[in-house]
């Protein structure tokens, strides 16, 4: 009797420890499901999710379409898609690839934006080539290149560009070019230009013939509203008309948005004096000859 009991005592002993084990292994199991799911869960809050799962990288959308261009001192650009905050940059041809810039817009903010109007300081020609480029805003808000506001890429690398034809081509009615049209490329439509910025007229002073033309163009932030001296009755240039608006013909009689561009053709000989109407600080003179 007493062997049986002591076997009996040594197989609960060899029981007791055997759970014992399976408790303590239950435990760490469980501590270690309950480890995964509070990481898992954490990982849910914080991972970038969209309602169709992770959230794709950012992507740089900018893009441009431009049409071809008649001969003048302005391009216009159908649609540009800014990524973020840039400028539309219109570049002239150096040798096949973008050269020099000639022109460009105001800071435009992130968005699409439509038939925007790029004033140039070069008259393009026919037959000539320009690029029309996205250009990055570094903050400051004020175009700087070569600079800071670099050619806007996108996420392959490839700069936002596109080269855009000048042309001076007959277009027939089923859209295709005549040919026998072609001819000598004939002279800009304007002798001079005159381009208002934020600091004023550039250049102060512009020598023609008489009966020769010259083209202000507003790239400035505000309006421009050219007028021939004095302010504010505008009656110092002496060519006048019906249409007139205050003294004389040498008047916009309205303010010109930035992008818009006013032609005038000068047939009287002196020095003419004007400035801007809405900001008559800004003064600038034209001589004919």
């Amino acid at each position: 009797m007493q062997l049986f009991a002591y076997t009996d005592l040594r197989i609960n002993n060899f029981i007791s420890s055997n759970s014992n084990k399976r408790v303590r292994n239950m435990k760490w199991i469980i501590a270690l499901v309950g480890a995964l799911i509070i990481v898992g869960g954490i990982w849910l809050l914080v991972s970038p999710r969209t309602a169709n799962g992770p959230t794709p990288s950012a992507t740089n959308e900018s893009s441009l379409s431009v049409r071809e261009q008649q001969p003048g001192a302005v391009v216009s650009v159908d649609e540009a898609v800014l990524g973020q905050s840039g400028y539309i940059v219109v570049h002239k041809d150096g040798g096949g690839k973008p050269g020099p810039v000639i022109g460009h817009t105001d800071i435009l903010p992130a968005g699409t934006h439509t038939n925007v109007n790029v004033a140039l300081t070069e008259a393009t020609r026919a037959g000539d080539t320009v690029f029309v480029m996205l250009h990055n805003d570094d903050g400051d808000g004020t175009y700087a290149f070569p600079g800071p506001d670099v050619p806007t890429k996108t996420d392959t690398g490839d700069v936002v560009v596109v080269p855009v034809r000048v042309s001076g081509d007959a277009v027939m009615e089923d859209g295709t070019i005549d040919d026998a049209a072609e001819g000598p490329v004939a002279d800009p439509v304007f002798h001079a230009l005159v381009t208002y910025t934020d600091t004023g007229f550039d250049p102060k002073t512009v020598t023609i013939k008489k009966g020769e033309t010259v083209r202000f163009v507003n790239q400035a932030s505000g309006g421009m509203w050219v007028a021939s001296a004095v302010h504010p009755t505008h009656k110092v240039y002496p060519e006048k008309s019906a249409s007139d608006c205050l003294g004389s013909s040498f008047d916009t009689c309205r303010t010109l948005n930035a992008g818009e561009f006013w032609e005038f053709t000068f047939n009287e000989p002196g020095e003419w004096k004007y400035h801007n109407h809405v900001r008559a600080n800004d003064t600038g003179t034209i001589v004919v000859q």
